[in-house]
Protein backbone atom coordinates (compact mmCIF):
# COMPACT_ATOMS: atom_id res chain seq x y z
CA UNK A 1 0.00 0.00 0.00
CA UNK A 2 1.34 3.36 -1.10
CA UNK A 3 -0.62 5.84 0.11
CA UNK A 4 -3.88 6.51 1.90
CA UNK A 5 -7.22 7.53 0.95
CA UNK A 6 -7.69 11.15 1.40
CA UNK A 7 -4.57 12.22 2.13
CA UNK A 8 -3.61 13.93 -1.10
CA UNK A 9 -0.04 12.99 -1.72
CA UNK A 10 1.41 13.57 -5.17
CA UNK A 11 4.11 11.83 -7.23
CA UNK A 12 7.04 14.40 -8.49
CA UNK A 13 8.96 13.53 -12.03
CA UNK A 14 11.81 12.07 -10.08
CA UNK A 15 9.36 9.42 -8.06
CA UNK A 16 9.51 11.88 -5.01
CA UNK A 17 6.29 11.97 -3.11
CA UNK A 18 4.77 15.19 -1.70
CA UNK A 19 1.95 16.42 0.47
CA UNK A 20 0.10 19.53 -0.51
CA UNK A 21 4.06 20.59 -1.62
CA UNK A 22 6.11 19.35 1.64
CA UNK A 23 8.41 15.80 1.09
CA UNK A 24 7.14 12.98 3.28
CA UNK A 25 8.50 9.75 4.17
CA UNK A 26 6.96 6.37 4.63
CA UNK A 27 8.03 3.99 6.87
CA UNK A 28 6.63 0.28 7.17
CA UNK A 29 6.59 -1.83 10.46
CA UNK A 30 4.59 -3.03 13.54
CA UNK A 31 2.22 -1.00 15.32
CA UNK A 32 4.80 -0.53 18.15
CA UNK A 33 8.02 0.30 15.71
CA UNK A 34 5.70 3.18 14.11
CA UNK A 35 4.47 4.26 17.14
CA UNK A 36 7.62 5.41 18.13
CA UNK A 37 8.36 7.68 14.66
CA UNK A 38 5.81 10.02 15.54
CA UNK A 39 6.42 13.48 17.14
CA UNK A 40 4.46 15.19 19.85
CA UNK A 41 3.65 18.76 19.35
CA UNK A 42 2.53 22.21 21.30
CA UNK A 43 0.57 24.97 20.63
CA UNK A 44 2.12 27.84 21.56
CA UNK A 45 1.73 32.45 21.28
CA UNK A 46 2.25 33.33 17.83
CA UNK A 47 4.67 36.52 18.58
CA UNK A 48 8.83 37.57 19.51
CA UNK A 49 10.06 37.77 22.53
CA UNK A 50 7.86 37.82 25.70
CA UNK A 51 4.76 39.21 24.49
CA UNK A 52 2.90 40.02 28.29
CA UNK A 53 5.35 42.72 28.90
CA UNK A 54 4.18 44.35 25.30
CA UNK A 55 0.60 43.81 25.19
CA UNK A 56 -1.48 47.06 25.54
CA UNK A 57 -5.64 46.33 25.78
CA UNK A 58 -6.73 49.70 24.96
CA UNK A 59 -7.05 48.40 20.86
CA UNK A 60 -9.32 50.80 18.77
CA UNK A 61 -12.38 49.34 16.91
CA UNK A 62 -10.42 48.59 13.62
CA UNK A 63 -6.86 48.00 14.62
CA UNK A 64 -4.71 45.64 16.31
CA UNK A 65 -1.38 47.28 17.96
CA UNK A 66 1.57 45.35 16.81
CA UNK A 67 2.59 44.39 20.71
CA UNK A 68 4.83 41.49 19.56
CA UNK A 69 2.35 39.08 19.64
CA UNK A 70 -0.93 37.99 17.08
CA UNK A 71 -3.68 37.61 19.03
CA UNK A 72 -5.71 35.74 16.10
CA UNK A 73 -3.48 33.30 15.74
CA UNK A 74 -1.30 30.45 17.43
CA UNK A 75 1.59 28.66 16.14
CA UNK A 76 2.19 24.76 16.54
CA UNK A 77 5.74 23.72 17.71
CA UNK A 78 6.86 20.14 16.84
CA UNK A 79 9.15 19.24 20.46
CA UNK A 80 12.29 17.65 20.26
CA UNK A 81 12.23 14.04 19.98
CA UNK A 82 16.46 13.16 20.30
CA UNK A 83 18.87 15.38 22.27
CA UNK A 84 20.49 17.26 19.13
CA UNK A 85 16.76 18.38 17.98
CA UNK A 86 15.25 21.96 19.14
CA UNK A 87 11.36 22.77 19.07
CA UNK A 88 10.49 23.88 15.87
CA UNK A 89 7.06 25.70 14.33
CA UNK A 90 5.38 23.85 11.95
CA UNK A 91 2.39 26.05 11.65
CA UNK A 92 0.52 29.25 12.37
CA UNK A 93 -3.51 28.28 13.38
CA UNK A 94 -6.39 30.35 14.37
CA UNK A 95 -7.64 31.00 17.88
CA UNK A 96 -10.64 28.49 17.26
CA UNK A 97 -8.30 25.70 16.18
CA UNK A 98 -8.53 22.38 17.86
CA UNK A 99 -4.84 20.86 18.23
CA UNK A 100 -5.62 16.29 17.82
CA UNK A 101 -2.39 14.89 18.79
CA UNK A 102 -1.09 12.23 16.09
CA UNK A 103 -0.16 10.28 18.93
CA UNK A 104 -3.64 10.39 20.43
CA UNK A 105 -4.79 9.51 17.22
CA UNK A 106 -2.60 6.53 16.50
CA UNK A 107 -3.25 5.40 20.02
CA UNK A 108 -7.18 5.58 19.82
CA UNK A 109 -6.50 3.30 17.02
CA UNK A 110 -4.74 0.75 18.00
CA UNK A 111 -7.09 0.60 20.99
CA UNK A 112 -9.42 0.08 18.88
CA UNK A 113 -8.02 -2.92 17.22
CA UNK A 114 -7.39 -4.60 20.33
CA UNK A 115 -11.09 -3.47 21.52
CA UNK A 116 -12.61 -5.92 18.97
CA UNK A 117 -10.04 -8.74 19.65
CA UNK A 118 -7.86 -7.98 16.65
CA UNK A 119 -4.55 -9.52 17.40
CA UNK A 120 -2.61 -6.61 17.07
CA UNK A 121 1.05 -8.70 16.42
CA UNK A 122 -0.19 -10.12 13.09
CA UNK A 123 -0.82 -6.22 12.16
CA UNK A 124 0.75 -4.63 9.77
CA UNK A 125 1.28 -0.86 9.65
CA UNK A 126 2.50 2.12 7.39
CA UNK A 127 3.26 5.93 8.51
CA UNK A 128 3.35 8.37 6.30
CA UNK A 129 4.75 12.03 7.74
CA UNK A 130 5.37 14.92 6.33
CA UNK A 131 8.36 17.08 6.43
CA UNK A 132 8.34 17.81 9.84
CA UNK A 133 5.16 15.74 10.97
CA UNK A 134 2.49 18.50 10.65
CA UNK A 135 1.03 16.00 8.80
CA UNK A 136 0.30 12.36 9.31
CA UNK A 137 -1.13 9.46 7.50
CA UNK A 138 -1.67 5.85 9.35
CA UNK A 139 -2.47 2.73 7.88
CA UNK A 140 -3.11 -0.58 9.96
CA UNK A 141 -3.62 -3.42 7.90
CA UNK A 142 -5.75 -6.37 9.51
CA UNK A 143 -4.68 -9.85 9.34
CA UNK A 144 -5.98 -12.42 6.52
CA UNK A 145 -8.90 -14.03 8.02
CA UNK A 146 -10.47 -10.68 7.83
CA UNK A 147 -10.12 -10.15 3.72
CA UNK A 148 -12.84 -9.92 1.80
CA UNK A 149 -12.57 -11.34 -2.04
CA UNK A 150 -15.04 -9.00 -4.16
CA UNK A 151 -15.54 -12.23 -6.59
CA UNK A 152 -12.51 -12.07 -8.79
CA UNK A 153 -9.87 -14.25 -6.59
CA UNK A 154 -7.87 -11.11 -5.54
CA UNK A 155 -8.79 -10.44 -1.78
CA UNK A 156 -9.06 -7.12 -0.31
CA UNK A 157 -7.41 -6.65 3.02
CA UNK A 158 -9.05 -4.81 5.65
CA UNK A 159 -7.48 -1.56 6.97
CA UNK A 160 -8.30 0.86 9.23
CA UNK A 161 -6.81 4.48 8.23
CA UNK A 162 -6.29 7.90 9.67
CA UNK A 163 -5.00 11.22 8.16
CA UNK A 164 -4.73 14.68 10.43
CA UNK A 165 -3.36 17.24 10.16
CA UNK A 166 -1.61 19.72 12.32
CA UNK A 167 -1.53 22.76 10.16
CA UNK A 168 -5.30 23.19 9.01
CA UNK A 169 -4.28 21.52 5.41
CA UNK A 170 -6.67 18.36 5.96
CA UNK A 171 -9.42 17.21 8.28
CA UNK A 172 -9.58 14.55 10.69
CA UNK A 173 -10.28 11.77 8.96
CA UNK A 174 -10.64 7.87 10.08
CA UNK A 175 -11.91 4.85 7.64
CA UNK A 176 -12.44 1.28 7.99
CA UNK A 177 -13.47 -0.85 4.59
CA UNK A 178 -11.63 -2.70 2.23
CA UNK A 179 -9.70 -0.67 -0.57
CA UNK A 180 -7.65 -1.42 -3.90
CA UNK A 181 -5.34 0.97 -5.03
CA UNK A 182 -6.32 0.81 -9.10
CA UNK A 183 -3.20 3.11 -10.52
CA UNK A 184 0.33 4.90 -9.36
CA UNK A 185 -1.81 8.54 -9.27
CA UNK A 186 -3.93 7.51 -6.14
CA UNK A 187 -6.84 6.18 -7.48
CA UNK A 188 -8.86 3.86 -5.05
CA UNK A 189 -11.90 1.51 -4.94
CA UNK A 190 -13.59 -0.57 -2.41
CA UNK A 191 -15.90 -0.22 0.30
CA UNK A 192 -15.84 1.15 3.26
CA UNK A 193 -17.67 0.26 6.86
CA UNK A 194 -16.32 3.24 8.69
CA UNK A 195 -15.76 6.82 7.24
CA UNK A 196 -16.00 9.98 9.37
CA UNK A 197 -14.27 13.31 9.33
CA UNK A 198 -13.59 15.93 11.41
CA UNK A 199 -13.01 19.32 11.59
CA UNK A 200 -10.61 20.73 13.88
CA UNK A 201 -12.55 24.14 15.39
CA UNK A 202 -14.09 25.11 18.44
CA UNK A 203 -16.71 22.39 18.36
CA UNK A 204 -14.27 19.69 18.44
CA UNK A 205 -12.75 18.24 21.65
CA UNK A 206 -9.23 16.99 21.54
CA UNK A 207 -9.65 13.84 22.92
CA UNK A 208 -13.55 12.52 22.80
CA UNK A 209 -12.87 12.94 18.89
CA UNK A 210 -10.33 10.10 18.24
CA UNK A 211 -11.76 8.58 21.03
CA UNK A 212 -15.02 8.47 19.24
CA UNK A 213 -13.57 7.06 16.12
CA UNK A 214 -11.75 4.70 17.83
CA UNK A 215 -14.84 3.89 19.30
CA UNK A 216 -16.87 3.78 15.92
CA UNK A 217 -13.47 1.23 14.37
CA UNK A 218 -13.40 -1.00 17.59
CA UNK A 219 -17.41 -2.14 16.51
CA UNK A 220 -17.19 -2.07 12.96
CA UNK A 221 -14.27 -4.50 13.01
CA UNK A 222 -16.20 -6.82 15.76
CA UNK A 223 -18.99 -7.05 12.91
CA UNK A 224 -16.89 -8.31 10.34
Amino acid sequence: MNTVMGARLEAESDGARRWFGEPVWVTEGSPEDLRNLIPCFERRPFSFGNPDSNKNSELTATTFLASGENELADVIVRLPMRQEEVATPVAAVSKTYRLIQHTDLFKQAYDALKGASVDVQRVSGELTLSAYGSKMALTFTLPNEFDFDPGDGHALNLSLQCVNSLDGRCRLRIMLGWFRFICGNGLVVGTARLSQRFIHNEFLREAQSAQNAGSGASNDVGKK
